[in-house]
């Protein structure tokens, strides 16, 4: 099995199964080299997985696949969630394209019968899911993580002994890539005769540093245990529940709002404590014909108890006819921190402006559905058109960090949006030169309704895209006024050579 992603010059390797190791596939290699040592079964993306290059393949004929982080990591967090009924601590190993997870099973080994009985009932769980494991226990998080990768057999369990010397013996066979340095230091340290970590450990400490940096002791030295290693465990929170369970069924409308009004009320409560707003809940009643469930998400977080009983009334308007409720339950999936800000006496604050900006949305959304209520959103991209997306109201945007920062790039923007007009047209309105001065420049266009007289024409700009993308384009823009006022934005494609109106100031 094998995944592969974009960097910047194409294709390339990140992980591999061991079988295409076998065959000289490894990570950081080009994908065209990589398919000249081995048959291609598949190129595809897949739609649903659990993770990349962790399945076991079928055959012996490699199966590629394109990388996806995100889907990697959640399948990651799954396994985790999984893990904790063995100990509460379990983190994920932190770099780019994590490939273990570590469990910290102190204190815990005993409820399993012991570690060598824990370890196998781990392996047993994994294997019986489908993937492909080597685990190890030792008394450090490097020395285990050494062991698995460069080990010998799919367990291994080292006795609980915190002496390094015990562990110089336990991990000296094992190469230098066993302490997970980056690439370029391994290949020195080999340049230098230096295979394994007993060799390692044969040299001064103190010619080390200055030779191949600190991190090689740092991480002997968290390996041995003779140095702390972070351990960052996931942490999972409890979705916030409230409910009501009626003795007899709700009939009316006006009654199923009145205890939803109550059970929002503690829940808004409960928020209240942890300075936090409501982002995204959703809402359900159970009756005796099946359960009814509304999925409600905000655009910022919110605590007002009249605005959040108006959407969900909003929402039990929408339905013909409510069956007879017999519980009622609303489950807050996501909370988010609440905006401090001073409120002014002789002006509205901005952000109460905001905050009432917000609440008109999430009403129209919740009455129109959330496709109907959009928001802009700028992206980095210098062709105009792609310059901006819409999206949701509702939708969770990246931030644009890049436009608030002190940066040349932000301050070009802010410097080329004084002379950008605030409509764009899509799409761009081809016109028809008539006339030509001197110099090329048009001096009457035609469009397809009617014939404009230039009076003058301010530019050229010009913007072209990037030489790796895929679609070169190259255009010089200029501010075009004419003679009835009308002041059009135009460029004039280099490749095309054709002029095009793209908006109006």
């Amino acid at each position: 099995m094998l995944s592969t992603e974009v960097p910047g010059k194409g294709l390339r390797v990140v992980a591999s199964c061991p079988r295409a190791k076998q065959q000289g596939i490894r990570p950081g290699l080009p994908l065209a080299e990589a398919k000249a040592l081995a048959p291609v079964e598949t190129t595809r993306r897949p739609t649903t997985r659990k993770s990349s290059a962790t399945r076991l393949p079928a055959s012996n004929t490699v199966n590629w696949q394109l990388a996806e982080p995100e889907a990697d990591r959640k399948a990651f967090e799954q396994l985790a969630q999984v893990c904790q009924q063995y100990t509460p601590l379990v983190a994920i190993e932190a770099i780019d394209h994590p490939d273990s997870l570590f469990l910290d099973v102190s204190g815990c080994k005993e409820l399993w019968g012991g570690e060598a009985s824990l370890l196998e009932k781990i392996t047993q769980q994994f294997r019986g899911m489908g993937y492909l494991i080597r685990a190890a226990l030792a008394s450090t998080q490097a020395a285990a993580w050494a062991i698995s990768h460069f080990g010998e057999g799919e367990q291994s369990l080292v006795p609980d002994d915190s002496n390094p010397q015990f562990m110089r013996e336990v991990l000296g066979d094992l190469p230098i890539a066993a302490l997970g340095l980056p690439e370029g230091i391994t290949q020195r340290l080999g340049s230098f005769g230096i295979r394994n970590i007993s060799q390692l450990c044969r040299l001064p400490r103190t010619a080390i540093p200055s030779r191949f940096g600190p991190q090689v002791l740092r991480r002997l030295d968290q390996a041995l245990g003779s140095a702390p290693e972070a351990f960052t465990a996931l942490r999972w929170s409890t979705p916030i529940t409230v409910f009501s369970q009626q003795e007899e069924p709700l009939v009316s409308r006006e009654a199923i709002l009145w205890q939803t009004r109550l059970l929002l009320e503690d829940l808004l409560g409960q928020l209240a404590a942890r300075r936090a707003g409501l982002v995204e809940f959703e809402y359900r009643l159970s009756s005796l014909t099946g359960p009814l469930a509304f999925l409600l998400r905000l655009s910022a977080p919110a605590t007002n108890l009249r605005h959040l009983h108006q959407l969900l009334e909003l929402r039990l308007e929408q339905q013909s006819s409510l069956p007879e409720v017999t519980k009622l339950e609303i489950v807050a999936l996501r909370v988010g921190p609440l905006p401090e800000w001073q409120p002014s006496f002789w002006q509205t604050s901005e952000t109460q402006t905001a905050l009432e900006v917000a609440q008109l949305a999430d009403r129209l959304s919740s009455r129109l559905g959330e496709s109907s209520v959009s928001q802009v959103h700028l992206e980095a991209d210098c062709l105009p058109e792609q310059s901006y997306t819409w999206h949701p109201w509702t939708a969770d945007l990246p931030e644009t960090d890049w436009l608030h920062e002190a940066s040349p790039a932000a301050e070009q923007v802010l410097w080329r949006a004084r002379y950008r007009p605030w409509r764009l047209w899509s799409p761009m309105l081809p016109v028809t030169v008539l006339r030509c001065s001197a110099d090329g420049l048009p001096t009457w266009i035609e469009t397809q309704e009617e014939r404009h007289e230039i009076a003058s024409l301010l530019g050229p700009e010009r913007i072209e895209t990037a030489w790796w993308q895929a679609r070169e384009v190259r255009r010089n823009y200029y501010r075009m006024t004419t003679t009835t006022g009308f002041c059009f934005w135009s460029y004039y494609d280099l490749d095309q050579q054709q002029w095009f109106l793209q908006g109006e100031f």
